[in-house]
């Protein structure tokens, strides 16, 4: 009799399996593209939180391409011509991404040193409570001691500019509080535990009575107030973080409600073309009130404005305001809505544990750029797949989240990339090459797998079918058939 073939057989089918595996895309790699590490106690408890609640924590590959570009408009000093607020958005991008954290504390470390003309602008004791507000989500976000940043203490200096009716005021003689210092402030203190109920109240009476949105400034008038999409989604994020999500739930159904149908969100509910910086703080709010729908498509919209391989090298990567178009506001509106892309709100940004590194712009070249052009920077040489996505150094790029990637077209694909640009980012301030644009559709962090996918699964069919006609072949020889 001859030997009985079942086992090897049995085997045939189990390793066809594995190479249609092999093929698929992502396949291999799904260990490495795990969340970027969040250190400390705090920080571990919010994850594991999270993944309780079945959040997806993975930190989304246009968030870093974003991030990327915008620390290489950083210069070698840490900051963007001297400009404190903005530097300060940066640091908050780079932090939610997960990536660049060499970077943001060379930048955390500038604002830090420089803090006081950001602080007290204009004459000796003068206060800016956005600036302390600002600077204390810094401090939160990159474990930094907010009594005792630089020669100041943030908390004493926000606490300081709080009125008698709950206001967060500048206390120099031209105050320039809006309805975005007084949710920044409440968001600052969440972060240390000290809101104060007179501040959530005030917010609260500047509610517009006809939607529930919130105002861009401050009205006498509830009833003739108009809502502002910023104004709402921050109030939305602070609401929460406050631990009063209850008084948001108008202001959701405001941005539900007055989302365009392509995804986006215009500055009022009366607009009709959407902005990146609208979209981002709508979307952050959607996401804190589990409106996933909502904010999946505000995800997918924000991803057709970020610039992609048909790009200039310098300019892949930075998001447009309203098209994907690099201009004079691009830094500004790319380093805010990083924080939306990498799904974060506000109170939640935690830097700890980021990779030091930048993630390598991988666009199927060969090449993998990181601060290249006009800014500055490096080019690392080194491998990459065919598709144009974000990678790690020493480590596969992430794929989007689940929950943003059910709206795009497609997912990113790993890429493998050696060399790092971390030492880069010197050059001019701001803009790449002006005037470069991209199509939605070489987005860097959705293209390339549904190309990738017919030609794994014509594969996996044909080693099905050979596993089959071997394992016949062998049963009917068995048999004498």
């Amino acid at each position: 009799m001859s030997p009985s073939i079942r086992p090897r057989a049995a085997a045939t089918l189990p390793a066809a399996l594995v190479g249609v595996a092999l093929l698929l895309p992502g396949a291999g790699t799904a260990a490495a593209a795990e969340p970027a590490p969040r250190a400390g106690a705090e920080a571990q408890a919010r994850a594991a939180a999270e993944k309780a609640a079945g959040k997806d924590t993975a930190r989304s590959a246009a968030a870093e391409a974003a991030a990327t570009w915008a620390a290489d408009q950083l210069s070698n000093g840490g900051h963007v011509s001297r400009d404190h607020g903005l530097t300060a958005d940066i640091v908050l991008g780079l932090a939610a991404s997960g990536t660049a954290g060499a970077t943001a504390e060379r930048a955390t470390n500038w604002l830090q040193t420089n803090a006081r003309d950001y602080l007290t602008p204009g004459k000796a004791g003068d206060v800016s409570a956005t600036g302390a507000a600002k600077l204390a989500l810094v401090a939160a976000a990159e474990n930094r001691d907010p009594e005792h940043f630089g020669d100041h203490n943030l908390i004493e200096m926000l606490k300081g500019s709080l009125q008698k009716d709950g206001r967060f005021k500048d206390t120099a003689a031209s105050d320039t509080h809006d309805q975005y210092t007084q949710p920044l402030g409440i968001l600052a203190l969440s972060r240390f535990h000290q809101v104060p109920k007179e501040a959530v109240d005030f917010l609260l009476k500047s509610r517009c009575e006809d939607d529930g949105g919130f105002p861009l400034q401050n009205g006498p008038d509830a009833k003739a107030c108009v809502s502002d999409t910023g104004s709402t989604g921050m109030a939305v994020q602070a609401l929460y973080a406050a631990g009063r999500p209850e008084e948001a739930k108008r202001a959701l159904d405001r941005l539900e409600r007055t989302q365009l149908p392509d995804g986006g969100f215009a500055a009022t509910a009366t607009g009709r073309e959407g902005d990146s910086r609208s979209t981002a703080l709508g979307v952050q709010a959607l996401l804190v009130g589990k409106r996933a729908g909502a904010a999946n498509k505000g995800l997918a919209w924000l991803r057709t404005r970020q610039l992609g391989c048909s790009a200039a090298p310098a300019d892949r990567g930075a998001i447009g305001s309203r098209k994907a178009v690099v201009d004079r506001e691009t830094l500004r509106v790319t380093a805010q809505v990083v924080p939306a892309l990498a799904e974060q709100s506000l109170a939640e940004i935690d830097g700890r544990g980021s990779r030091p590194g930048r993630a390598a712009l991988a666009c199927g070249t060969g090449t993998t750029t990181g601060g290249t052009g006009t800014t500055g920077g490096t080019t690392g040489k080194g491998t990459s797949s065919t598709s144009p996505s974000p990678s790690r150094s020493a480590s596969p790029s992430p794929s989007p989240s689940s929950s943003a990637s059910a709206s795009a077209s497609a997912s990113a694909s790993p890429g493998t990339t050696s060399g790092d640009s971390s030492t880069g980012g010197s050059g001019t301030t701001g803009t790449g090459s002006t005037g470069s644009s991209a199509s939605s559709t070489d987005n860097l962090a959705a293209t390339g797998a549904d190309s990738a996918l017919p030609a794994a699964a014509g594969a996996g069919a044909l080693l099905l079918t050979g596993a089959a006609a071997v394992t016949l072949s062998r049963r009917m020889r068995r048999t004498g058939a």
